[in-house]
């Protein structure tokens, strides 16, 4: 059996603007910015980074994973599962400019797999690459 676990709190960042791109759709960034009375400042060696909330993000992740051999007459029969999980949630500055907007929500996905597989003795005798049968559950 095989686990591991790790956990980060990042408490990093901020983010300055070079460049703005003005798309074809009309939806221009400092004509809208203007609408709201905030004129960005797009010069990266100012140094002015514009965060309304503090930037965090905290990760945690881990899983746990089983192998089982089990020879029989002229093979051997090998299962492994696993299972992982990951929380991942961001707290901070999503648009970096004074605009209020909301983080992401948190993802917490998790995962299971099985393999069942089989390798008989040429299988084993080829260095250990697999040439049987898998089967994934």
């Amino acid at each position: 059996m095989i686990g591991d676990y790790a956990k980060q709190k990042q408490d990093c960042c901020a983010q300055v603007l070079a460049d703005i791109v003005a798309p074809a759709n009309g939806k221009n960034f400092r004509t809208i910015a203007g609408l709201f009375g905030y004129t960005p400042v797009i010069d990266p060696f100012a140094r002015v980074a514009v965060n309304d909330r503090a930037p965090l993000i905290e990760n945690e992740s881990g899983g746990v994973s089983a192998q089982i051999d089990i020879e029989l007459p002229g093979a051997t029969l090998t299962s492994i599962s696993a299972w992982r999980f990951w929380n991942w949630t961001p707290q901070g500055d999503l648009d970096f400019i004074p605009l209020s907007a909301p983080s992401p929500r948190p993802t917490m996905p998790t995962g299971k797999t099985s393999t069942v597989r089989t390798a008989d003795r040429f299988d084993r005798q080829q260095q250990g690459r697999l040439c049987g049968r898998a089967l994934l559950l």
